[in-house]
């Protein structure tokens, strides 16, 4: 999904607030925006009315007006998101990316769970 891979971190950010929220008003999201941003109604209206445009949100009417809901999980973005990043800086190769990880920013706690991770999956695989 292109679309997916092509939003904005502000796009991003109102759609972690549907995934948080299952669905939502434009004035719903304006409230919960507020303490971060101080965008108009018109303004958050535009977005959410882009991100429905492109698929990615829908809508039902409401007593308030639209109510919109994420028609990707947000296990779908990440999916996207990490293929397209695989592909583009590491050659399509899972292994590129965690060694990257792994020398860049992982410390010794963090690198105990990833292999923890790792056994529990090959388990798992092994049934």
């Amino acid at each position: 999904m292109t679309a997916l891979n092509n939003l904005t971190d502000l796009q991003l950010e109102i759609l972690n607030h549907f995934w948080e929220l299952g669905e939502a008003t434009v004035n719903q999201l304006v409230g919960r925006l507020k303490e971060k941003h101080d965008f108009s109604r018109s303004t958050v209206a535009t977005i959410v009315a882009r991100l429905e445009k492109q698929g990615i949100l829908d809508h039902q009417d409401g007593t308030a007006g639209f109510v919109y809901r994420p028609l990707v999980t947000r296990s779908e973005m990440r999916k996207s998101r990490v293929s397209q990043l695989l592909e583009s800086l590491f050659g399509g190769k899972p292994s590129a990316l965690v060694n990257h990880l792994i020398d860049s920013s992982a410390d010794s706690d963090e690198i105990q769970e990833a292999l923890k991770l790792i056994e529990e999956k090959e388990a798992g695989h092994d049934k």
